[in-house]
């Protein structure tokens, strides 16, 4: 796959945790980005943008806060049954990138926007059972871009290779 906007993280595969330990970002095969666009935008191509963050790093859980679901689709799921049990609902095609309090926040793209699309984020305020969809006014390669530079800068978990 011809990587357009997202050569950065090519430049930033070698991470470390918490413990120190390395690991390598991981991509999801174009199969499988094809299946995935099958199921949540009707086989219709996802957004240049998202195709190159599945293809480069897809299958890293810990790169978008994906720790607590082993597949891209299981993150999908329970964003999906999240916005079910407050009886909300996202009417255009959407895919989650970052999930945060085991699946009740994310961050996502609508699919039907432009090759870099704007990324929308959920949450319920603390005074409220209502879910709130944000526009954080920020593009999925600027909101990528953005987590690699404060991984380096502040917590020195990703690592050049």
């Amino acid at each position: 796959m011809d990587i357009e906007y997202l050569s950065f993280l090519i430049d930033n595969q070698t991470y470390k945790n918490n413990l120190d330990q390395r690991f390598k970002l991981t991509g999801i095969t174009l199969v499988k980005i094809e299946e995935l666009e099958l199921i949540y935008n009707n086989g219709i191509s996802f957004p240049k943008v998202l195709k190159e963050l599945l293809f480069l790093g897809g299958d890293t859980s810990s790169l978008l806060n994906r720790i607590w679901y082993k597949t891209q689709q299981e993150a999908q799921t329970a964003a999906r049954e999240w916005l079910s049990q407050y009886n909300t609902n996202i009417n255009k095609s959407f895919f989650v990138i970052d999930t945060f309090n085991v699946g009740e926040s994310f961050s996502f793209v609508y699919l039907n926007e432009e090759e870099n699309p704007t990324v929308y984020r959920t949450y319920i305020p603390s005074n409220s059972s209502t879910i709130i969809i944000k526009d954080l006014d920020i593009k999925l390669e600027t909101y990528i871009k953005l987590l690699i530079i404060d991984e380096l800068k502040n917590n020195k978990t990703l690592v050049s290779i």
